[in-house]
């Protein structure tokens, strides 16, 4: 039961969520279109993380199937906007490690945290 209204949730935010592509060929992959599909299927990421990490009621194996079949299109999108970038912004790799990190130490810390804090108060201690 809780899956299914799991599902429902997460494909209302989906619908929501995604913009009608314009049709030309240029507005396709732009970076506000491609930014957006990119934070749902990193969402969807999450929440496959999550179900791995917690199991039920995250265990449904279509919606556990549905998030692992968004790993490879994230990782498509994210390449092709490191490509684009590399090749029309001048100086792009200047500081591009320093920025990343700083992106990325936020999420993973939380993520971090998060994880121990359930292991501890859902095992009495850090296995």
């Amino acid at each position: 039961m809780f899956s299914a209204i799991f599902l429902i949730i997460f494909l209302v935010i989906i619908l929501t969520g995604i913009q009608k592509c314009p049709p030309s060929i240029q507005g396709f992959l732009d970076y506000e279109f491609s930014t957006g599909i990119r934070g749902i299927m990193a969402i969807a990421i999450i929440l496959h993380h999550m179900a791995q990490i917690f199991g039920e009621p995250f265990s449904n194996k279509a919606i556990l199937f549905f998030f692992i079949s968004l790993v490879g299109p994230f990782y498509m999108l994210s390449g092709y906007g490191l490509a684009q970038n590399l090749m029309t912004k001048k100086n792009y790799l200047h500081g591009f490690i320093k920025k990343r990190i700083g992106k990325l130490a936020f999420p993973f810390l939380a993520a971090f945290v998060s994880e121990a804090i359930w292991a501890v108060s859902s095992t009495g201690g850090v296995s």
